[in-house]
């Protein structure tokens, strides 16, 4: 009788890359739920807990960012610091405003503060969203 195949551990660097590949082929932000259901459809098992050891080391390396205001993740956008988020679709735009976080780092030291990372996040409704609302009434 044989005995079932041995679960194999991957690498963190594999794991890394099955979870940058589904937020890269993604439309929009994914909860760590998603992604463990998409890299299970890809025929990889993944357990919740590796996908928030590696979306933490994913973050700690600014390659991936959470959207706090939907619980989810998607891939860095380099240049950016602000997220605009529908509050309907759930859609999201990134902007860069560099003047924005000048003037964060230059009044943290007044509050003994020192910044290390951010994006600003500002709900709203998407020009889809707002033309629904406004077609409906």
């Amino acid at each position: 009788m044989r005995s079932p195949p041995a679960l194999t551990r991957r690498r963190c660097a594999e794991n890394d890359a099955l979870i940058l590949d589904v937020l890269r082929e993604a439309n929009g932000p994914l909860s760590a739920y998603d992604i463990a259901d998409r890299v299970a459809a890809k025929g990889n098992r993944v357990v919740p807990t590796q996908v928030y050891r590696t979306l933490a080391r994913l973050i700690q390396q600014q390659t991936v960012v959470r959207i706090e205001t939907l619980n989810a993740y998607i891939v860095h956008q380099a240049a950016a610091n602000i997220c605009l988020v529908c509050r309907d679709c759930h859609m999201i735009e990134f902007v860069e405003l560099p003047g924005i976080r000048r003037t964060i780092v230059e009044a943290a030291p007044t509050t003994h503060f020192e910044v290390l990372s951010g994006l600003i996040e500002a709900q709203g409704q998407c020009i889809d969203c707002r033309s629904a609302h406004h077609g409906a009434a």
